[in-house]
């Protein structure tokens, strides 16, 4: 039996910190930032909805060594909701749904200026630490001196 899910999550360019969000309509309280959000279908993990997702939306096709986990949690519903980030080298600065107002970079280091539902603000904080992380982990081992006594 297929137990539904979401998967959610962003764009990060490293260069740049930046991320991309989605642009919705705007709602009562001023909110009109989400991370892009799917849900999966049978056969499906969550790395795989993501990606599909990003394509269906961003006509971007991710590989799958650039998506990385982030957490899950369960929904009030009771599915779980996968977060995730997709690594991209490269800025597009005029890709369509830019250029339609669809969605947008943001700056990860001045998000905490920008109105966010708390869950995504949760999300995005979560996956900051994450991608710091990453890199740490990327970073060159330097070892540590023996000393002698």
């Amino acid at each position: 039996m297929h137990k539904d899910f979401y998967a959610s999550g962003f764009l990060y360019h490293l260069p740049t910190q930046q991320i991309l969000l989605q642009h919705t309509a705007s709602k009562p309280d001023g909110i009109s930032l989400t991370l892009f959000s799917g849900k999966g279908r049978k056969g499906e993990s969550a790395e795989v909805t993501f990606q599909r997702v990003l394509f269906e939306l961003l006509q971007m096709a991710i590989p799958m060594k650039a998506i990385h986990q982030i957490y899950d949690y369960p929904r009030e519903y009771g599915n779980n909701h996968f977060i995730q980030y997709a690594e991209v080298v490269a800025v597009p600065s005029n890709a369509s749904f830019l250029k339609k107002g669809l969605a947008g970079w943001y700056d990860l280091k001045k998000l905490s200026k920008i109105k966010l539902a708390e869950q995504i603000r949760q999300d995005i904080i979560v996956g900051q630490r994450v991608i710091n992380a990453v890199e740490r982990s990327r970073q060159p081992q330097i070892p540590l001196k023996q000393y002698q006594h």
